[in-house]
């Protein structure tokens, strides 16, 4: 299956002034539910991630996509607990023998003052990240990762998933950047040369 991962800044939803930006997010994820893509991600209620948990699971209900289409990875069981997002259960538990690996994916791409200041929570988030890009044995990495920071820039926990993508060089299409029509000519233009992209008519 095409995997791609759907992740982003939680300060999409926070701000009144990216409501057209939650818009256009909502519709490239139903667009690459209904291309039958696998979409990977966190379980933020916020931001790409709870979008993207959404969006999917609309095209769930609509038969665009299986269960098989979701792969949400979590640092501990409790994150999908005190989750509200719809199908909460089908979410994956960072591996537990490789936690050690994934933590120093996840410090390789961090400045190392930074990872010091982590408590056990914040590492567990970020190890999470890798395997949002990487898969569950860290050697399955998406084709492709669609985002949204605030103007596009690198930062907060977005930016180790995204560092992690630029380390193994796994294309990255960031939809807070300014010019947006680009970001989308580009993603689609992506997708046809993977030979992965077909015109459809939504049901």
């Amino acid at each position: 299956m095409f995997r791609v991962a759907l992740i982003g800044s939680r300060e999409l939803e926070k701000n009144p002034k990216y409501k057209e930006d939650i818009k256009l997010c909502h519709n490239i994820c139903l667009a690459l539910a209904h291309q039958g893509y696998t979409f990977t991600s966190g379980l933020c209620e916020l931001g790409m991630d709870g979008i993207a948990q959404k969006a999917y699971s609309k095209a769930l209900e609509n038969g665009w996509v299986t269960e098989k289409n979701f792969e949400v990875y979590v640092a501990t069981q409790e994150n999908i607990q005190r989750s509200n997002l719809p199908n909460k259960h089908l979410a994956i538990v960072r591996n537990p023998d490789l936690i050690k690996e994934s933590e120093d994916i996840a410090k390789s791409v961090m400045d190392e003052y930074h990872w010091i200041r982590c408590n056990e929570w914040s590492r567990g988030m970020h190890s999470r990240n890798c395997h949002q890009i990487l898969g569950y044995d860290l050697k399955s990495p998406v084709d492709c990762v669609i985002c949204w920071t605030p103007n596009g820039r690198i930062q907060g926990g977005t930016a180790t998933a995204i560092k992690v993508a630029n380390k193994y060089n796994v294309p990255v299409f960031n939809l807070g950047a300014e010019s947006k029509d680009k970001v989308v000519s580009d993603i689609i233009e992506f997708l046809k040369s993977k030979g992965v992209y077909k015109h459809k008519e939504r049901k």
